[in-house]
C-alpha cells in the first residue's frame, strides 16, 4: 500500500512538472510571437518614419531650388536695369546740349517703358526670400 501511495505521489509530481513545462513552453512561444510582431511593427514605423522624411528632404530641396532660381532671375533683371540705367545715362551724357531752352527732365532719354514697369515693380511680400 505505501509502494503504491509512494507510486501515485511521484506520477502526480511527474505530471505537475510536466503540465508546468508544458505551461512555460506555451508562454514562451507567446512571447516569441509578440517579440517578432513588436519587431516587425518597430521596423514599419521606423521604414515608414524615414520614407516621411525623404520626402520632406526632397520638397526642401525642391523649394531652395527653386529659390535660388527666382534669385538669380532677379539678380539677373537687376543687372539688366542696372546696365539699362546707366547705358541711358551716357546717352543723355554725351548727347549735346542742343536744346538750350529745356530742362534737364525734359532733355533725357526716356526709359523703355519694360524696364520703367519693372523698375517700379514692387515684389509681394511673401515671394522675397528669407519671408
Amino acid at each position: 500500500v505505501a509502494q503504491t501511495e509512494e507510486q501515485e505521489r511521484r506520477q502526480e509530481i511527474n505530471h505537475d512538472k510536466t503540465a508546468k513545462a508544458t505551461m512555460l513552453e506555451e508562454t514562451a512561444r507567446a512571447a516569441s510571437y509578440h517579440l517578432e510582431e513588436y519587431t516587425r511593427a518597430e521596423r514599419r514605423r521606423k521604414d515608414e518614419k524615414e520614407q516621411r522624411q525623404k520626402k520632406a528632404a526632397q520638397i526642401n530641396d525642391s523649394k531652395v531650388s527653386n529659390l535660388q532660381m527666382q534669385l538669380e532671375r532677379r539678380r539677373q533683371e537687376k543687372e539688366r536695369l542696372r546696365d539699362e540705367v546707366v547705358a541711358v545715362s551716357r546717352q543723355s551724357r554725351s548727347k549735346p546740349s542742343s536744346r538750350l531752352g529745356t530742362t534737364g527732365a525734359q532733355s533725357r532719354v526716356p526709359v523703355t517703358p519694360a524696364g520703367a514697369a519693372a523698375a517700379t515693380m514692387v515684389a509681394p511680400r511673401n515671394s522675397l526670400p528669407g519671408t
